[in-house]
């Protein structure tokens, strides 16, 4: 039993790790959470107090805060979620009303948190993001003094906008938990280590590059003042900056701090997840500038570790993926084409961010092949998955490619990123603008 947790967890890991192709772009940042998506229950009676207690509030506010408050929490014993949900938003709603410093306030706050952890328990991921879309949304102007773990519960927000491929939401999510864990406890602190990387990796799946590679360079920064050079957490932190920097082009520097993160992984436990971790982002590194001999050293490295794991899954699949690419590469199409078929057979069961980092790794490699009518069923799939029409996505990415960087996607309103985050980006881009690729 220990075993067959530990794979999971293992696979989950590597999944995260290597959804941009480099490799290992959410190092230390995969969420705990259940996996699934169980409907919330339908409304019935019980949920019909709170919508109507909220609209007759008058001078009486704490005593129905108060009723609202214990209605919400008999159902969430009884693990009525639903009516719980109805019943915890009226008094949170309520409770917003009250003096910064009541208490009252702090504690609708921690039942709506308890009430998102029902849904994860659930396993309805959806339900408890939308609990914590709607307390950022109502604490958008607040901090973490009136709200303590107002950015924790960003993170969680942001982990779970990401599950659903939100990527733009959860980037902005990511933002907003920066500017409060700076507000609160200034821009060297080690809690934002964390956050720096998972804002970088967002950052890189939604292609804005160097803003990946900055943030990602801060939180190196930080966990190299602060750590052993053996930590864990700044092996992480190395390999974010590596990866980062593959996607931005800037290759020697890519390379050479996946090299010193193999080093020091190799002294300290040779053989692990992290490993494969890094020797596929390297491999996909050399992928990118054809240097197909040391690629296939390298994947096959990380294949050999995956493979001494039992490692399957999504996991399993992003690094079939690279040494696909690299045998495509190299023009050993019939090779590339088995692997990609398994590839595709693992993705079925991925995520819907990892399956569409799968399927346009797919798509690209049948349209080198000319096997057009395979990749446009691919393209039809991948549509699907970003809730686009049918041959929209020649016209999105159209679209996308005249927009400057700092143009903002439509996204949940509210989330926007902390104006201090925003002002030190706008001073990290005059002193890093126009770097080139290395």
């Amino acid at each position: 039993m220990k075993r067959d947790l530990n794979r999971v967890i293992a696979g989950a890991m590597l999944a995260a790790f290597c959804l941009t192709g480099a490799g290992c772009s959410m190092l230390g940042a995969t969420l705990a959470v259940p996996v699934g998506n169980t409907p919330s229950a339908a409304p019935g009676p019980e949920m019909t107090t709170g919508g109507a207690e909220l609209a007759n509030l008058e001078s009486d506010e704490p005593q129905k805060w108060s009723r609202l408050l214990k209605e919400g929490r008999e159902h969430l014993n009884l693990g009525h979620y639903a009516a719980a949900e109805q019943s915890l938003l009226a008094a949170f709603r309520v409770s917003t009303r009250f003096r910064k410093s009541d208490i009252r306030r702090r504690v609708s706050f921690g039942n709506l948190e308890r009430l998102a952890s029902g849904y994860l328990i659930a396993h309805n991921e959806p339900s408890a993001a939308r609990v914590l879309r709607i307390i950022a949304l109502e604490t958008k102007e607040e901090t973490e003094f009136s709200y303590p773990g107002l950015g924790d519960l960003h993170l969680k927000l942001a982990e779970l906008q990401n599950l659903e491929g939100a990527t733009v939401e959860a980037e902005r999510s990511y933002l907003r938990a920066l500017g409060l864990r700076i507000e609160k406890s200034g821009r060297n602190s080690p809690t934002l280590m964390g956050v720096y990387q998972r804002l970088s990796r967002t950052e890189i799946t939604n292609k804005k590059f160097q803003r990946g590679v900055v943030h990602a360079e801060q939180g190196l920064s930080i966990a190299e003042a602060v750590l052993s050079p053996d930590a864990p957490d700044l092996i992480a932190a190395r390999l974010q900056v590596a990866s980062a920097c593959s996607e931005a082009g800037q290759y020697i520097k890519s390379e050479a701090q996946y090299l010193t993160a193999l080093e020091t992984i190799r002294k300290v436990v040779p053989g692990t997840l992290t490993e494969a971790v890094a020797c596929n982002g390297l491999a996909y590194l050399y992928l990118k500038t054809k240097r197909l001999d040391a690629a296939l050293a390298n994947v096959d490295i990380a294949m050999g570790i995956v493979d001494g794991i039992e490692l399957g899954g999504s996991g399993r699949a992003m690094v079939l993926d690279t040494k696909a690419r690299i045998l495509a590469a190299d023009g050993k199409s019939d090779s590339a084409s088995r692997l990609f078929d398994e590839v595709m057979s693992l993705a079925e069961a991925a995520r819907p961010l990892e399956r569409r980092t799968l399927y346009e790794s797919f798509e690209s490699f049948l349209k080198d092949q000319n096997r057009m009518i395979e990749a446009r069923e691919i393209r039809r799939q991948i549509d699907e998955l970003s809730g686009l029409p049918p041959d929209s996505s020649g016209r999105q990415e159209a679209q996308a490619s005249q927009e400057p960087e700092s143009a903002v996607a439509v996204s949940t309103p509210g989330l926007t990123s902390d104006p201090a985050v925003e002002a030190a980006w706008d001073s990290e881009t005059t002193e890093v603008g126009g770097a080139s690729a290395d």
